[in-house]
């Protein structure tokens, strides 16, 4: 399996998992299931860029790919106008903000520290 293909299964199946997980186990407004899809997206995208270190950065897009087609697709998929006051928005959108900013940042550590392993050295560029 290429490596995009791989972390396209892995940011929905993690999105997924984690969602209905939180939904069965506390119900639907949870406090904890952005904190928690947040350091998940991390440490998978760590891993993915410990796996993949000459993919980098790009494997973040493949990662969150799924939440990118969500936002894209409730702005044109709702049948009426969409009801969104930006004041009510901002926390959320600023929430999924912080996923996508977290599954970077794990890719980047993650190919960072394969490269510097491979080479003997640990330099950040």
């Amino acid at each position: 399996m290429t490596p995009r293909v791989t972390a396209l299964l892995a940011g929905v199946a993690l999105a997924l998992a984690v969602i209905f997980l939180f939904e069965f186990l506390f119900g639907r407004d949870s406090q904890l299931m952005i904190p928690v899809l947040i350091s998940t997206y991390g440490i998978v995208g760590a891993i993915l860029g410990f796996r993949f270190p000459d993919k980098g950065w790009r494997l973040g897009i493949w990662l969150v790919a799924f939440w990118l087609v969500l936002f894209v697709g409730n702005a044109f998929f709702v049948g009426a106008a969409v009801p969104w006051q930006l004041s009510r928005e901002n926390k959320s959108l600023l929430e999924h903000a912080m996923i996508i900013v977290s599954a970077f940042a794990g890719v980047w550590l993650g190919s960072l520290v394969k490269r510097n392993l491979t080479k003997g050295s640990f330099k950040i560029r």
